[in-house]
């Protein structure tokens, strides 16, 4: 007891001291700093969140080569995440998919939504044909849901490439110049030739046309000069022809002269209508150029004095692509107008809950925001329901078209080995380019050539198409004609139907004509079709519109 007493007295001394009420509150200080940070390292830490990628898919279903095209990668924690995408080219089996490029992306700093763009360009594909393209996603850290595939997890799983034979080009001739314009008569006069001309789209153009080859034409049309053909380009839109040429000049007078560029080396039925340049009047010894550009103007000798000068000029037409017709200007506005009405509905109808809002029981104000707000919704219906039911009008008045026809890839020109579309093959058409097939002795479409494509028989054609020889063409030594639209009546794949013996031989009806299979990849379809009209039972459509296009599916 003594010693518990002395203890006491001890503590009282020390408290009642300063000295030693600094050491004891010095103390306590750091026993409870001690005692926080054992409670602080034996409590652990929240994990960090993370990221998990939820979806990935186009942003839309078609597109061309040149074409900028969006992909979505919807994801969860994913703030500043770099992700590896891969475009894929779906190849028929047993041929392995490809990668066509690969993405490095970000996302944004909230980490829920990721907005991509890739230009399709011939150096990430090549020369696609009804080419389907699909997305491969990977984060590069770790984790739980760190991969995706739009064929599972998109709503648009595939982007349908516009085959390049699908398209129809263009050359234009921009410049043709003969010079000098006056030549003495009698004598051989040398002739110094700008010509040049640029195609719309390279590589579609060089899918239909190998080699191209100038020439010089006189008045009757008779080629006076040929040049030797050039190899086309699949990634240059310009070319030139320049040449000199002697002209044997007879007696006073004058010579129109033309330039014209030929296509050679493709098939008969793919190649397209390359132009003939404006006529450029030559004027020889005291011979004077008439015509509706007068004299004085491009392509025309000099004025002589006193004479009335002309000149020719065109506006360019200022509407985006070049319309030309009502329908399309119609078109264009009606987009436009959509496009408009659909945020200004959205303000009237946002516009309408504030004058809800700030009413306050005045029964003007609420009778005004009923109003705004029926008369928005009213106006929006009438927007959305307009597509489809111009769509409606148009299938009733049958003015629709048969759809897209599906197409392969052709490859290169043909050559001694050929394998395109109408080169003589042998056998079960191993020398015929990968997707074609060997019937009657020469490559054809696995579903048959289509119209203008060349046949040795009707048996080479699509259906609803038969040879015709009328006009036969010679390749690889065959006399071969080309399919055409058989004559008769009958719906063709895409047209409106109520029974089978509406459409041609071959087809049956299910809403519309369509092929006893299913149709095709990029054919016509109906989504209100059941069974669906589609052999992949996909049928893709825009907004309300009930007609669409055929497109790959790999659900179920």
């Amino acid at each position: 007891m003594a010693i518990r007493d002395h203890f006491t007295y001890v503590i009282i001394r020390m408290f009642k001291s300063m000295k030693y009420r600094k050491i004891l509150f010095l103390g306590a200080i750091l026993l409870l700093v001690s005692f926080n940070f054992g409670l602080r390292s034996n409590v652990p830490e929240a994990s960090a969140a993370v990221c998990i990628l939820k979806n990935i898919t186009w942003m839309q279903a078609n597109a061309r080569i040149g074409d900028k095209v969006k992909f979505k990668i919807d994801g969860q924690d994913c703030a500043s995440q770099k992700v590896t995408v891969k475009i894929m080219y779906d190849q028929t089996f047993p041929v392995s998919d490809t990668v066509q490029d690969t993405l490095v992306v970000n996302f944004p700093a909230d980490g829920s939504a990721l907005i991509g763009s890739w230009t399709i360009t011939t150096t990430s594909g090549g020369a696609y044909g009804n080419s389907s393209l699909y997305l491969l996603a990977n984060l590069d850290s770790a984790g739980t849901g760190t991969s995706l595939d739009s064929r599972v997890n998109g709503s648009v799983p595939y982007l349908a490439v516009a085959p390049v034979v699908g398209l129809n080009p263009s050359m234009t001739i921009t410049a043709f110049d003969p010079n000098p314009k006056q030549i003495p008569a009698n004598t051989v006069s040398e002739l110094d030739v700008t010509f040049r001309a640029k195609v719309d789209t390279p590589l579609y153009f060089f899918q239909r046309c190998w080699q191209v080859q100038a020439f010089l034409l006189d008045d009757s049309g008779s080629k006076i000069y040929t040049q030797a053909p050039i190899d086309a380009s699949n990634t240059k839109p310009d070319y030139k022809f320049d040449f000199k040429y002697r002209y044997d000049a007879k007696a006073d007078g004058t010579v129109v002269l033309r330039g014209k560029v030929e296509c050679k080396g493709g098939l008969t039925g793919l190649l397209v209508t390359l132009p003939t340049s404006s006529p450029v009047c030559i004027a020889i010894g005291n011979g004077v150029c008439t015509g509706t550009g007068g004299c004085g103007t491009s392509g025309q000798p000099a004025c002589a004095p006193g004479s009335t000068q002309t000149y020719s000029f065109e506006i360019p037409n200022p509407l985006k692509g070049g319309v030309t017709d009502l329908a399309s200007l119609v078109k264009i506005l009606a987009q436009w107008i959509f496009n408009l009405a659909i945020p200004i509905a959205v303000a009237m109808i946002v516009y309408s809950g504030i004058l809800f809002l700030t009413a306050a029981g005045d029964t003007a104000k609420v009778t005004k925001a009923r109003d705004v707000l029926k008369y928005a919704v009213i106006g929006l219906a009438i927007i959305l329901i307009g597509s489809g039911f111009i769509s409606l009008i148009k299938s009733i008045l049958e003015l629709g078209g048969t759809g897209a026809s599906p197409t392969g890839t052709y490859g290169p020109a043909p050559t001694s080995a050929g394998g395109a579309v109408g080169n003589k093959c042998t056998g079960r058409g191993s020398n015929c380019f990968e997707g074609l097939t060997c019937k009657s002795n020469i490559c054809q479409r696995a579903i048959g050539n289509l119209e203008n494509e060349p046949c040795s028989s009707t048996t080479n054609c699509d259906v609803g198409l038969t040879c015709d020889k009328s006009s036969p063409q010679v390749i690889d030594g065959q006399s071969l004609g080309v399919c055409a639209l058989t004559v008769g009546t009958g719906g063709r794949i895409g047209e409106v139907c109520q029974r089978g013996n509406q459409c041609v031989s071959g087809l049956k009806c299910n809403q519309i004509c369509q092929r006893s299979g299913g149709n095709l990849n990029g054919e016509a379809c109906l989504s209100t079709s059941n069974p669906s009209n589609c052999q992949s039972r996909a049928c893709h459509t825009v907004g309300v519109a009930t007609e669409g296009v055929c497109v790959p599916y790999s659900g179920t």
